[in-house]
């Protein structure tokens, strides 16, 4: 059985590695896959879902979504997904820098389930994948 999967969609390589190192700390029985950009995400998801063929569940099991992406940012990004039938139930969390109060609404009101700022101490973050696992994929 192949093991369930998170997609990270991060431009920045060493917000990347920290995720990588914090996933590894964190210990949970998913695997991370990176991509750098939302043309990236979408050819993934894309992917995904030919791989699944009619049935209605696909890898991932939860997308992590920075707004600031080169070629399609992370606004066209969570759109696309949420016009997707397939992925409807797929949650995405938004994992940003942006503190703005209007970036947290709009990502909510297009379908994320939840929105994070990045935290600016990288060694708090096993602890915060461990509250979205138990938020989001460790549900019975």
């Amino acid at each position: 059985m192949e093991p369930k999967r998170v997609l990270y969609v991060e431009d920045s390589e060493s917000d990347a590695f920290f995720m990588r190192r914090a996933f590894q700390r964190a210990s949970l029985p998913f695997e991370l896959d990176v991509v750098g950009d939302g043309r990236a995400a979408l050819a993934y998801l894309e992917g995904a879902l030919a791989r699944a063929g009619a049935e209605a569940v696909c890898c991932p099991v939860l997308v992590l979504l920075d707004l600031n992406l080169p070629v399609l940012n992370g606004f066209d990004v969570l759109q696309w997904i949420r016009r997707q039938p397939a992925l409807s139930a797929l949650p995405v969390v938004v994992f940003s820098a942006s503190h703005f109060e209007v970036d947290r609404l709009r990502c909510l009101a297009l379908g994320a389930v939840d929105y994070r700022v990045k935290p600016n101490d990288m060694t708090s973050l096993p602890e915060l994948l461990q509250d979205l696992a138990a938020r989001f994929l460790l549900k019975a």
